[in-house]
């Protein structure tokens, strides 16, 4: 179940590359791209949730790299890319 968490970042950063390829003036067909990847995201979040819940909602973590670890905590690097600017953000607005 973890293994699907990494296409949720792919989806949006598939667009994204996409649309670097379109020239400027294909603004319709960029929109398109956009919302489309979005759609998937969206339709692909809700179906992994749902059959999240129905496995009795386990704990979801992907382990890439341990920046620290002692006996009792391990510090993720998920952790550093997640937490921080999601403190930020929360900071910047409040």
């Amino acid at each position: 179940m973890n293994e699907f968490l990494q296409f949720f970042i792919l989806f949006p950063f598939l667009g994204f590359i996409i649309s670097l390829f379109l020239p400027e003036a294909k603004e319709k067909t960029i929109s398109r791209i956009a919302f489309g990847t979005v759609f998937l995201q969206l339709i692909g979040i809700s179906a992994f949730s749902i059959w999240w819940l129905f496995e009795g909602a386990p704990d979801l973590n992907l382990v890439e790299l341990s920046v620290l670890k002692t006996a009792h905590y391990e510090f993720l690097l998920i952790s550093i890319l997640i937490e921080f600017p999601l403190f930020i953000c929360l900071s910047e607005h409040y």
